[in-house]
């Protein structure tokens, strides 16, 4: 004869259980929290939170009855957004009563007539489907986690790009070389004093209008100041240049650039979004472009960079093809490079001397 089953303690025992799960990944998402804080980028926490849910696929493999369908009940529950607490609930009851209790009516006699839920809950059956139901909202909150953290980086980049846009409009100008040569290159620009700015609105900005992603570019420059050869990128685009214009057909090359532009091209830009300026000459720009395009830093045409380096700097190129035909002319054609190697070089000598003066005055004292 089956004993007939009392609903009330039943629904008592699955809110007692649910409140145990509750509890449990309360634990788990503090210690989440805490991890989080030693972390330094979105990288740094994707790839935490894959190896956690890594561990999670692991324990879940080594916990048993748990391919069930009551526990599939639990991960349809999971799915649904936002989440549903009644049928949650009812994955939890039916996990309880088609597992335990209809099979075995003794079990309901001897466990749920006798002893308390203090006392029940140290039961395999009841631990094994607190842990279960644990790590699954727990795998569930990380996935959460990482989709903000997705949408989060789709809109810094759609963000850059507007920002880009408004440097520069129709800019589509990217940088390929390495993050290092970037950075290099705009801090020659900044020691060399050809463009007005604070160093950290000069180098936001040329990270916005070339879509770099560089997290840290002051531990990037420290990196350089620690490096035995710190012009590498400038001798680099120096001899690329160089080369470049030994070859025949370097007129036939600026000519069809000096044929593409026109003078509406550079006349008239709106560029009152940028807060930098150019206070070199148009010419130390225009070679800039020219070493940058032939090195392949920057992908884009010849007459793209130009354009767009002369809207995002606020130069007004009065006359931009007796400009190209001068360097094509020109018996020196890496003045400002040599400029901006030579400037460089020397904040890093002074660099060096006053830390060598601080480190021996701390000495001294």
């Amino acid at each position: 004869m089956k004993q007939i089953i009392d609903f009330e303690y039943l629904n008592n025992f699955i809110s007692n259980v649910l409140n145990d799960i509750d509890s449990s990944l309360e634990i788990k998402t503090m210690e989440y929290r805490l991890d989080l804080e030693t972390l330094t980028n979105k990288k740094a926490v994707l790839k935490y939170i894959k190896k956690e849910k890594k561990k999670l696929r692991d324990l879940l493999k080594k916990i048993p009855n748990k391919n069930t369908r009551e526990i599939d009940e639990y991960r349809i529950y999971l799915k649904q957004k936002p989440l549903n607490p009644a049928l949650r609930r009812k994955a939890i009851k039916e996990y309880f009563f088609i597992k335990y209790f209809e099979p075995i009516d003794h079990l309901f006699i001897g466990l749920f007539l006798i002893k308390s839920y203090e006392e029940l809950r140290k039961e395999d059956f009841v631990k094994t489907t607190i842990e279960i139901a644990t790590l699954l909202e727990f795998n569930s909150f990380l996935t959460d986690e990482i989709n903000k953290i997705k949408q989060e980086e789709s809109k810094e980049e759609n963000s850059k790009q507007e920002e880009s846009k408004q440097l520069a409009p129709n800019n589509k100008l990217t940088w390929h070389g390495s993050k290092t040569e970037l950075v290099e290159l705009i801090k020659s620009l900044i020691e060399t004093g050809s463009i007005e700015g604070t160093q950290k609105d000069i180098i936001r900005n040329f990270l916005v209008f070339l879509k770099a992603d560089i997290k840290h570019p002051n531990a990037t420059l420290q990196r350089l100041t620690n490096r035995s050869d710190k012009v590498k990128f400038l001798d680099k685009l120096t001899s690329t240049l160089q080369e470049f214009y030994t070859k025949s057909e370097v007129n036939s090359f600026l000519s069809d650039v000096i044929d593409e532009i026109e003078q509406k091209d550079f006349n008239q830009l709106d560029s009152d979004n940028n807060k930098l300026n150019w206070l070199g000459t148009p010419t130390e720009l225009i070679e800039l472009c020219i070493a940058l395009f032939v090195n392949k830093s920057i992908q884009g045409t010849q007459k793209d960079i130009i354009r767009n380096f002369l809207i995002f700097l606020n130069v007004d190129l009065e006359n931009p093809k007796a400009t190209l035909q001068y360097l094509a002319d020109h018996s020196e054609k890496t003045i400002f490079l040599d400029k901006l190697k030579s400037s460089l070089i020397d904040y890093y000598i002074k660099n060096e001397e006053k830390n060598n003066k601080k480190n021996n005055s701390i000495l001294t004292s």
